[in-house]
């Protein structure tokens, strides 16, 4: 999938970072 914002705002890219809090 295309990189996408977090609930939180954050940048999430593909599985680059999975939950990462």
């Amino acid at each position: 999938e295309k990189n996408r914002i977090n609930k939180d705002g954050e940048l999430v890219i593909s599985s680059t970072k999975t939950r990462t809090q």
